[in-house]
């Protein structure tokens, strides 16, 4: 980890892989190497930004431990050319053998992949280690300023060098310019005497014109130095003192709905991936939308059904959003008892328990047409407010978070711990303990051996669900 984070520093382009047990130059039973690296590793958490790199390599070992080296690509095709060609199975392994012992120390060839379950946890363990004690560590003094947190700061030290892609920005209004971009909004603004006049419009459609236009007066009390603004769909909060303000997106509407719908998808295609009878489900909701296209039978509909969902839990979510997809325009050109017919059929085709037809249908229905109701971590009562991460109980209720630059933890059923946060590459993944990150996109499920962890996600809102099967079952039954 600590290397990595000093090649990143660097800007070294190849991460170096976890050492191997018997290495005696980074063994942790040598006290002078335990030493250097703890020396290390409190140098990088001083630097401006090492935080950042430090999770960013812990980052990289979750995700991959044993990364590609140099000369890695012209080995692995030579172990799929000895794989593929003849001669009995003890010949290939033996030959595999030697292309193994000829890679080099830090090849991911010679990794074990039993290993990396280990590490991911280990990796973990690492990080919340960490966090608890940079939690503890002294912060930013009473009245002073996070460092390159305001544009237009005076201090060079607080200064934001351009605006940033989140959900909030702070503008000193006294800088060098009266101008600035931000999230498809232009801003502008002017002083008054003691007060300042702050312009919002729309960047995104053109030309650009009208907007909004508020009066700050810094001498107001307290309470009442915040507005609230409509500009382009968006709605800010705008919060103010002294020559300094505070601009926060606030989800609207649009944003709120999309989500509970993303949400209502999400519980749909949890039903679906439930893996008994092969994820009968999944095959019998693509054998209905088969036959609710007119598509020509296939004799081999329930074979090639089993064989096709074996796969990724990514490739299952992905089957069970486009069958459903292709489900919602056809159930309005059917009547309840057609569909619920064509269900039977399907059913009776794929040889699959009998009350699979209604809950397919079901779910097909609350897919196309239904928005779940969210709920506020703030407000929901049955959120954990104990020390520590909140816990998402399994009610069935979608509760909805907030995202910001620090990883989300929520506690699961069953004392696990959940972990939201931005990869290397900025892309928001879910990781579980010993586990690999699994990106979020705007929805995914979770399949644990029992329960179904459903994350929707639109912007910086992610609504969170945890569902049990006999839930589930229950509900489409209902």
């Amino acid at each position: 980890m600590t290397e990595n984070a000093e090649r990143a520093q660097r800007r070294l382009p190849t991460p170096f892989p976890v050492p191997g047990a018997g290495d005696v130059l980074v063994s942790l039973g040598n006290s002078e190497v335990v030493r250097q690296l703890a020396r290390t590793l409190g140098d990088l958490l001083l630097l401006p930004g090492g935080a950042a790199q430090v999770w960013q390599a812990l980052d990289r070992v979750e995700d991959d431990p044993f990364p590609p080296q140099p000369g890695d690509d012209a080995l692995f095709a030579q172990l799929a050319a000895i794989r593929q060609r003849g001669g009995s199975p003890h010949e290939r392994a033996q030959l595999e053998e030697v292309l193994r012992a000829g890679a080099g120390p830090q090849s991911a060839l010679r990794a074990d992949p039993r290993e990396r379950p280990l590490l991911r946890e280990a990796a973990q363990r690492i990080r919340r280690w960490l966090a608890r004690r940079l939690a503890r560590a002294p912060g930013q003094l009473p009245g002073t300023v996070p460092a390159h947190s305001v544009l237009y700061a005076q201090e060079e030290a607080s200064a934001l060098s351009a605006p940033a892609a989140g959900d909030g920005l702070t503008l000193h209004l006294g800088g060098p310019d009266r101008l600035a971009h931000w999230q498809g909004l232009r801003l502008s603004w002017r002083s008054l005497g003691p007060n300042w006049q702050l312009l919002v419009q729309d960047e995104t459609s053109q030309p650009v014109s009208g907007g909004q236009l508020a009066l700050l007066r810094p001498d107001l009390p307290a309470s009442e130095r915040q507005l609230f603004l409509t500009v382009g769909g968006q709605q800010l909060q705008v919060l103010f003192s002294g020559d300094y303000v505070l601009l926060r997106r606030r989800a609207d509407a649009a944003q709120t709905r999309h989500l509970a719908r993303l949400a209502a998808l999400g519980r749909a295609c949890a039903l679906l991936l439930l893996p008994a009878e092969q994820h009968g489900r999944l095959r019998l909701a693509r054998t209905l939308a088969r036959r609710l296209r007119g598509d020509p039978p296939r004799a081999d509909d329930p074979a090639s059904g089993q064989v096709a969902f074996a796969q990724t839990p990514a490739e299952c979510l992905a089957a069970a959003r486009r069958s459903l997809q292709r489900l919602e325009p056809l159930l309005g050109r059917f009547s309840p008892a057609q569909v619920a017919h064509e269900a039977q059929v399907a059913q009776a085709l794929l040889h699959l328990p009998p009350h699979y037809a209604a809950q397919v249908q079901q779910a097909a229905e609350h897919a196309a047409s239904a928005a779940e109701p969210l709920r506020e971590a703030a407000t929901d009562p049955l959120v954990g407010r104990e020390a520590g991460p909140p816990v998402l109980p399994a009610t069935g209720h979608f509760i909805v978070f907030p995202l910001g630059p620090d990883p989300l933890e929520v506690r699961l059923p069953g004392d696990r711990l959940l972990t939201l946060r931005p990869d290397y590459r900025a892309e928001l993944v879910a990781v579980l303990p010993g586990q690999a990150a699994v990106t979020v996109g705007d929805l995914l499920v979770l399949p644990l051996h029992d329960l179904s962890v459903v994350i929707a996600r639109e912007g910086s809102q992610v609504a969170l669900c945890a569902l049990l099967p006999r839930m589930l079952e229950a509900a489409a039954q209902a």
